[in-house]
């Protein structure tokens, strides 16, 4: 009978354990309409954000079940979610993104380097917005590979639709032996192209609009030799 009891108190402790180790999304007194069409909040997605954001896991293996949470971006419980229970009666969001992290230092001694950014939708846009990726680098050093190129961001309000943001992948190869020392890959923004363009917006219609302000929105990769 002791064992007995001594076994049960056991399994209580561990399934005390284990649910201190799972999470589920805070309630906000949001809708959850607002998050269905996203994955399913994992159990251990506080876990994986904070490696991310203190840049200690590789971002290129980070799965769209954590960065298609809102709460993956740092500005989303300190600025959206009340943005969202209150939104502007004046305004409707028509263009906004940002990119997450906007920089990122590599160390290596290796040819080539994987990595990622995670392209966004502002808080509030309600259009679905194209553009191109484009990368910023020393040619005569480095080529760059990006994945993909030309994307279009799903509006963030009412809802988030399931691209509203989207995982950027990066490959840096190095092309000849240099000397050692930090290189920056710039990770930058541009219309789409004409064609794709065209393509999106007879899916879209009106709600659709080309990405056409690029001040001051970019990504940075420090790669350090």
């Amino acid at each position: 009978m002791r064992l007995l009891f001594l076994t049960i108190i056991m399994l209580i402790s561990s399934l005390c354990i284990q649910n201190s180790s799972q999470a589920s999304r805070p309630l906000y007194n949001l809708s959850t309409n607002v998050f269905s069409d996203l994955p399913p909040f994992p159990e251990d997605f506080y876990a994986i954000d904070s490696k991310v954001s203190l840049l200690d896991t590789d971002l290129i293996d980070v799965s769209e079940r954590y960065y298609k949470q809102p709460e993956f971006y740092p500005t989303f419980e300190a600025q959206a979610v009340e943005l969202m229970k209150n939104p502007p009666n004046d305004r409707i969001g028509i263009i906004g993104l940002g990119f997450y992290p906007a920089e990122q230092k590599i160390s290596t001694g290796g040819q080539e380097i994987r990595t990622a950014v995670f392209l966004h939708a502002s808080w509030l846009v309600q259009t679905y917005q194209g553009l191109k990726i484009k990368a910023e680098y020393d040619e005569e050093v480095f080529d760059v590979i990006l994945e993909p190129e030309n994307v279009v961001l799903a509006p963030a309000y009412p809802l988030f639709e399931n691209n509203w943001t989207m995982k950027i992948n990066i490959v840096v190869e190095q092309k000849k032996s240099i000397q050692k020392g930090s290189y920056d890959v710039k990770i930058t923004l541009s219309a789409p192209d004409k064609e794709q363009s065209k393509a999106w917006a007879k899916i879209y219609g009106n709600k659709y609009i080309d990405f056409f302000s690029t001040e001051g929105i970019y990504a940075v990769v420090r790669i350090n030799l």
